[in-house]
């Protein structure tokens, strides 16, 4: 939209700078002289200010590429080390739970070589 109006501008402005009229008027100095030169500065000047403004947007464009690439990393980086962390507790638990077995093995072996030693006495 905003390319359009200023592209319009451009083309009505180079519309009334053909007309002797418009450039008389719009362009003319105290003695009703046409500067030629200024005329050719401001036709110059807003065809500089056009391609600026095409070369900003193109710039924003990439920019903004740039930035959706960059979250779309963050989210992926975020949900390995959701994915991770949540490994990392399973493990733990799972340890957890072989260190109890373990525990309670090893207690009920002792109470069997207790209970084996009391016999025997």
């Amino acid at each position: 939209m905003e390319q359009s109006f200023f592209a319009d501008a451009i083309l009505d402005h180079r519309q009334d700078l053909s007309d002797s009229h418009s450039v008389d008027s719009a362009f003319s100095n105290d003695s009703g002289i046409v500067a030629a030169h200024e005329v050719f500065e401001h036709d110059l000047t807003a065809e500089k200010l056009f391609n600026e403004l095409q070369r900003v947007k193109e710039d924003l464009k990439s920019k903004d590429s740039e930035v959706r690439r960059a979250h779309e990393m963050r989210d992926n980086t975020n949900r390995e080390i959701e994915d991770l962390t949540a490994s990392l507790f399973e493990s733990a638990h799972s340890m957890v739970e072989q260190a109890k077995y373990a525990q309670a093995n090893a207690e009920q072996k002792l109470k069997n070589s207790n209970q084996t030693v009391n016999i025997s006495v």
